[in-house]
């Protein structure tokens, strides 16, 4: 993932890295998640954030964009519990060169909640979304992203990314 080092958020915050005003998260997050239909979620119940592995990489190459943006308000004000899935969180920790790098990387998901997302019933059921989506002429390149984004629909969960393939869904 480059030579640039690894900076956590707090750290950004401390070096005078400053963010734009994000909208407010509800109505911002509706662009960048694949979001469960809202008759599907049980009452009271808090929704889980999975951000994908577009989001996170970007992130940690110092990128400036709205879904980083958006990131990064999740992580200061702990506005919802956030995770990552298993096979997302192998997706960004395999693309560090340098040994600091990857160790500062992972002291940062260490903290995250890791979701495991395979699995008989999702693996069907992303099988089949795959196949409708086919058949309308859409085509996801990524079976972990196909596997990731079937988890958060079949589980009520939003999923943030930075990925125009996650968009059809």
């Amino acid at each position: 993932m480059g030579r640039r080092p690894v900076t956590s958020w707090a750290n950004r915050h401390r070096s005078g890295y400053r963010r734009r005003r994000a909208q407010p998260l509800t109505a911002s997050l509706r662009k960048f998640c694949v979001r469960p239909p809202e008759g599907r979620r049980e009452k009271g119940a808090k929704q889980v954030i999975l951000v994908d592995s577009s989001v996170w990489i970007d992130f940690f190459r110092g990128r400036n964009t709205a879904a980083v943006d958006q990131l990064s308000e999740l992580l200061d004000e702990a506005a919802a519990p956030i995770a990552i899935a298993d096979l997302a969180l192998f997706e960004v920790l395999r693309g560090f060169r340098h040994e600091r790098d990857y160790i500062a990387a992972d002291r940062v998901m260490r903290a995250l909640d890791v979701v495991m997302i395979g699995g008989d019933a999702i693996c069907r059921a992303a099988a089949q979304h795959y196949r409708e989506l086919r058949s309308r002429g859409v085509t996801i390149a990524s079976p972990i992203d196909m596997l990731q984004a079937t988890y958060c629909i079949e589980h009520n969960h939003a999923l943030l990314h930075n990925d125009s393939d996650l968009d059809a869904m």
